[in-house]
């Protein structure tokens, strides 16, 4: 008798981590990508769809513009715009403004927020 236990013990544990780990991903799954926004640049305001981020709110030597959102999703979103920099060559004080189209992907969602944030320049087409 004994030993039949084990196995239906073993079998109720595995349920119940198994139901569990599907609560989470529903509840992780209902996050509609109308209720997830993005912390608006310097700010504590929190917004969708940003036309403007500042990546740098200490000096400003960061600022994507015109930002065209192309995906507003569930689990990331991307555009593109583009990015004012300051190249801070030889120094940030003494550097040049430059400016190039850019790729935005945001994602890593906590508490229905984007909190993580990569940029990469976007390659031009020739035509």
């Amino acid at each position: 008798m004994q030993r039949r236990l084990i196995p239906l013990t073993t079998l109720g544990i595995l349920t119940i981590v198994a139901l569990a780990f599907t609560g989470l991903s529903i509840a992780q799954s209902i996050s509609h990508p109308s209720d997830i926004r993005i912390q608006k640049s310097c700010s504590d305001a929190f917004v969708q769809r940003p036309s403007t981020l500042v990546l740098y709110c200490a000096d400003g030597n960061d600022e994507i513009t015109h930002l065209k959102w192309e995906d507003w999703g569930d689990t990331t979103a991307y555009a593109t715009g583009i990015d004012h920099y300051n190249d801070c060559t030889p120094t940030c004080v003494a550097g040049t403004q430059k400016s190039e189209p850019v790729t935005v992907w945001v994602w890593h969602i906590q508490h229905n927020l984007y909190t993580s944030i990569y940029t990469e320049p976007t390659p031009r087409i020739s035509s």
